[in-house]
């Protein structure tokens, strides 16, 4: 399942930042009220929960703009499930839905995916610092029927092997390498500077 972290992604960054803003209001008015009324420590304790509850909303808003700033020198320092998470930023971003799947047991796919087509894609995204072999090929193709999807991508921040690129070349998968992974960020990086955003599955 998508880490707790993850799953405000699923809503975007917009509401967790209105929720810390009432959470910094609602502290703020806790703790003058305090000083009014016999219930003093009531609204204490009420408003260091606001406290804590906008650090922690902090630190996640803080952690997906760092994601989403993340490029290709920061990508290759990653964990496996970093780069899954990176991947599901970029995806939001361009207007797209992302479904997490199990961090182990995901049946081939780490993210799942629908355009605003209604169009469904089952992902492996690889963070590797070798070259990715056919397998990743193969756990994707397996995964279009099992999350019944419609085509089957492979993103990573390195290369496929020729046998990896042929397999995926015979069963229409989608491939980013590391070359069209660094040019989708930064085209994206470029976009995010209008209010324009890419809708359609980029292919080249």
């Amino acid at each position: 399942m998508p880490t707790k972290a993850m799953q405000w992604l699923q809503r975007g960054t917009k509401p967790v930042r209105k929720m810390k803003v009432y959470g910094i209001i609602f502290g703020w008015w806790a703790f003058n009220i305090a000083f009014a009324t016999k219930y003093v420590y009531v609204f204490e304790f009420a408003g260091a929960m606001c406290y804590l509850l906008w650090v922690t909303i902090g630190t996640r808003v803080r952690r997906i703009e760092n994601l989403r700033k993340a490029g290709m020198e920061q990508i290759d320092a990653m964990e496996g499930t970093e780069f899954e998470d990176r991947m599901m930023v970029y995806f939001r971003d361009i207007g797209w839905v992302v479904t997490g799947t199990k961090r182990s047991g995901d049946y081939g796919a780490d993210l799942v995916l629908k355009d605003p087509s209604g169009k469904r894609y089952v992902v492996q995204c690889k963070r590797y610092s070798d070259k990715v072999s056919l397998a990743a090929v193969q756990e994707a193709v397996a995964a279009v029927r099992f999350y019944k999807a419609d085509a089957a991508m492979v993103i990573t921040n390195n290369y496929l092997t020729e046998n990896a690129l042929q397999l995926a070349k015979a069963n229409d998968v989608i491939v980013w390498q590391r070359d069209e992974l660094a040019h989708h960020l930064a085209n994206i990086q470029r976009k995010r500077w209008f209010l324009r955003l890419p809708r359609r599955m980029p292919t080249t």
